[in-house]
């Protein structure tokens, strides 16, 4: 399904392994483009730094904040699941890109360098791996990459002179 999604979804970061960040849907062109106007809105109840890319698959729009998940009905803006990660510590850039979503399992990072696992589903914790140790600089906001059976991180730290390292998980 990642390989050739239908054109619906935009299961990753860039939307698909090209990272061309391309659809090839034209509901919306140049001669419309002027006349949208929002059909829902969702509020996150939450303030800071908002960086997500979202992403949709099987009609919800996943949308990650430095520590809370959202699943959103794409058509209704109706709050499927939530769910919210209480960090240990406070990093110097608490902030999250994005999500991946991969044979059922919704993955994303926390600041403080934790890997999640969460069921796309019902939103329900997986697992939590320990991966990268913000006390020494380094932290996670980098959305994963989920190809061949691995999800693949990068930690974030080299603005504070760490030297980062990039992992894979299967």
């Amino acid at each position: 399904e990642l390989a050739s999604p239908d054109e619906s979804s935009w299961p990753m970061y860039n939307g698909r392994f090209k990272g061309q960040r391309y659809s090839t849907l034209d509901q919306i062109n140049t001669t419309n483009a002027s006349k949208l106007v929002p059909q829902c809105i969702f509020q996150l109840g939450e303030v800071g730094s908002f960086q997500t890319s979202p992403i949709v698959y099987r009609g919800l729009l996943y949308v990650t904040t430095a520590y809370g998940t959202y699943a959103v009905d794409a058509k209704s803006c109706a709050k499927h699941w939530s769910y919210s990660y209480l960090g240990d510590s406070v990093p110097p850039l608490p902030g999250n890109r994005g999500a991946a979503i991969y044979r059922g399992k919704l993955f994303r990072v926390t600041p403080n360098g934790h890997l999640l696992a969460l069921d796309a589903v019902t939103g329900k914790l997986l697992w939590d791996v320990w991966v990268a140790d913000d006390r020494l600089g380094y932290w996670l906001a980098g959305a994963p990459v989920a190809y061949d059976g691995r999800i693949f991180i990068g930690e974030g730290g080299a603005d504070w002179g760490v030297n980062g390292h990039v992992y894979a998980f299967d």
